[in-house]
């Protein structure tokens, strides 16, 4: 019988399975705002696949089936970044110019300690009257 986080790590495969696809059909040259955001949310979905797994393999748990064919893809993808070529699949994500990690759509995250674990919580719920940009620890 599989258990709450198996059927999420499944549910996750599958939506990524299911936005590459997505991001495939909608393939165009010159790119288009749809399929640089197909491309966009197929990210999102490795990004949630690979946080789930992090967080099992912390948790000493394994997760199955194993995510070989993200891996597979990132590594192609570090290839071309490691000779200091912008791989298509990254190059046709981006919608604006360049800009840091720290972008405006990460801004409100902070993190707390909670017992011997960093936690991220948002920012926004938790501001006072003036701006806090450091990051908080409990």
């Amino acid at each position: 019988m599989m258990d709450e986080q198996e059927l999420q790590w499944l549910a996750l495969l599958r939506d990524e399975r299911d936005k590459r696809e997505a991001a495939r059909v909608l393939y165009s040259r010159p790119r288009t705002r749809e399929f640089s955001k197909a491309l966009r949310d197929w990210w999102g979905a490795i990004e949630a696949a690979l946080k789930v797994y992090k967080i099992a393999l912390a948790a000493k748990r394994v997760l199955n089936p194993p995510l070989l064919d993200i891996l597979g893809r990132l590594e192609n993808t570090a290839s071309y970044l490691a000779v200091g070529q912008m791989p298509g699949v990254v190059a046709d994500a981006i919608s604006e110019g360049r800009r840091g990690a720290a972008s405006s759509e990460r801004h409100d995250i902070g993190f707390e300690r909670l017992g011997d674990e960093l936690d991220a919580f948002d920012r926004r719920k938790h501001r006072q009257r003036r701006r806090d940009h450091g990051v908080a620890i409990k």
